[in-house]
């Protein structure tokens, strides 16, 4: 009996600790955006390019690996793309390293009559 009433006090504290990392996650609403322009740089490794507008405004994606023909395209191809900017926010506990905010990107999903 008293392995369990022992079980059981740990699996409350360890409960107790975990609720409030829980409560600090949230997920921002999707925003699904379509965008035309041309493209000014690629980089066919990190799959990712930077569009200019017509607008003039600069927009940078990453395409995932289900855009297949991603290798057909090159600077100064007019592209129409939809994309979907997805942002999870969370408190970081004291000490946790930075978030390499760099490598993240918006995922690129192709429209119709685009990049397949």
């Amino acid at each position: 009996m008293k392995h369990g009433t022992t079980m059981l006090s740990m699996f409350a504290v360890a409960w107790a600790l975990a609720m409030p990392g829980w409560a600090q996650v949230k997920e921002l609403p999707t925003e699904t955006t379509t965008i035309a322009g041309t493209i000014e740089t690629i980089d066919q490794g990190k799959r990712s390019m930077n569009i200019k507008t017509a607008e003039g405004k600069w927009v940078s994606v990453t395409a995932p690996e289900s855009v297949t023909r991603f290798s057909e395209l090159k600077v100064g191809d007019k592209i129409k793309a939809t994309y979907n900017n997805n942002v999870v926010v969370r408190m970081k506990p004291p000490g946790e390293a930075s978030v390499d905010t760099a490598s993240s990107g918006s995922a690129m999903a192709p429209t119709a009559g685009g990049i397949d």
